[in-house]
Order: C-alpha cells, then sequence, then structure tokens
C-alpha cells in the first residue's frame, strides 16, 4: 500500500460517515429541500474520488447511492434532535408560572363544574 492512498473499505467508511454527519447538521438548520443540491454535491465528491482511485463505474455508483442514503438518514437524525430539543425548550419554557395573576372572571371560567 502507497503512502497516503487507502484501502477502499477505509474510504467508503470514511465517506459514508461524513455523509451522515454532514446530513445531521443539514437536518439541524435547513428545510429538506437541502438535499437536492446537497446529494448533487456528494454524488460529484465521490465521482472525483473514483476517478481519483481509479475505481470502476459499479464501485461509484454504488457509493453515490450509498452516500445519498447516508446524507439522507442524518438528515432524519439531525431533524429528530432538533426537534427534541425544541420540544424540551418549550416544556421549560411553558413550565413556569405566569408573570401576571389570572383575574378572578377567567379563574370561574376556566375552572371545572362541581
Amino acid at each position: 500500500m502507497e503512502l497516503g492512498r487507502r484501502k477502499g473499505g477505509q474510504t467508503t467508511t470514511m465517506l459514508l460517515i461524513i455523509s451522515l454527519l454532514a446530513g445531521m447538521v443539514l437536518g439541524q438548520r435547513f428545510k429538506v429541500l437541502i438535499l437536492l443540491p446537497a446529494i448533487m454535491v456528494v454524488s460529484l465528491a465521490v465521482v472525483a474520488i473514483g476517478i481519483a482511485n481509479a475505481q470502476s463505474l459499479w464501485w461509484t455508483a454504488t457509493m453515490a447511492a450509498g452516500a445519498a442514503a447516508a446524507l439522507q438518514i442524518g438528515y432524519l437524525i439531525g431533524t429528530a434532535i432538533r426537534m427534541l430539543l425544541v420540544s424540551a425548550r418549550a416544556a421549560r419554557i411553558y413550565r413556569r408560572a405566569p408573570a401576571t395573576p389570572v383575574p378572578a372572571a377567567v379563574r370561574r371560567a376556566t375552572r371545572p363544574p362541581q
């Protein structure tokens, strides 16, 4: 093995992990439409890696599909994390006591019948 050149398995794993993490970051900040240009960028990167490493067309197409899937799974995980954080923050905010007292008329109207 030449110095600085990775085996195919290491390149594949690294590409999938980077795609997953990039999807998680995109899921935290953007809407789902960001996935289209992100998948195009990842596919171009996979083609460049395939050409640089003299990989077959089959390997390149498989890696492009795998990287796109990892990006989408990462996006779902990032969106789920964002929703969990938002719901935890909302629960913390709305658990506080109201800043102003509730008028008696409102308290009577919302009290269940006895």
